[in-house]
């Protein structure tokens, strides 16, 4: 005799919860029509340093804690 799982209800919404905060995430199924969204990329703004003569940025005067 195999023994049968009992489904817990516990475990059905801690999968269901799991599984609704990973939807947003998942990639659509190429088989089943569904195609992948472009994958953009954005430039990473670079931090330059001032050119001869240029005064650097102001920065703000750290707060007396």
């Amino acid at each position: 005799m195999t023994p049968t799982p009992v489904a817990d209800p516990a475990v059905d919404i801690e999968f269901a919860r799991i599984t609704a905060r990973l939807e947003p995430f998942s990639e659509p199924d190429p088989e089943q029509g569904a195609e992948p969204a472009p994958v953009t990329t954005a430039p990473v703004p670079q931090e330059t340093e001032p050119k001869q003569g240029e005064r650097p940025a102001e920065r703000p005067e750290p707060a007396d804690r």
